[in-house]
């Protein structure tokens, strides 16, 4: 899969990965695609206006979670109007209603 540079802003990964098998994993992928330059992860951020700036300039909010349907970090994306991909069928996609609050 080639991915051509010019149609990928930079990318910032908010946060910190809890199961570190995960992050080389990542890692890996962004290297593999050439995303070097077009993805940061930041790490653990604690200061709270660096925070809402780090959602604010975001483009996407990405919350891979299956379980959880009421985390803190969902509302904070929301508070900078940040929009938030969810995956289909888990419980935090059921809070959304098409047309109305996400599609």
């Amino acid at each position: 899969m080639h991915i051509p540079k010019k149609e990928h802003p930079e990318t910032k990964i908010k946060g910190e990965i809890k199961i570190f098998i995960y992050e080389e994993k990542m890692r890996t992928l962004i290297k593999k695609y050439g995303l070097q330059d077009h993805i940061h992860m930041s790490g653990r951020i604690t200061n709270r206006q660096a925070l809402a700036l780090h959602y604010k300039i975001a483009d996407l909010f990405l919350f891979p979670s299956i379980y959880d349907s009421s985390s803190l970090v969902q509302i904070e994306a929301a508070s900078q109007k940040t929009p938030t991909l969810f995956l289909k069928d888990t419980a935090t996609a059921s809070t959304i209603k098409h047309n109305i609050n996400g599609y």
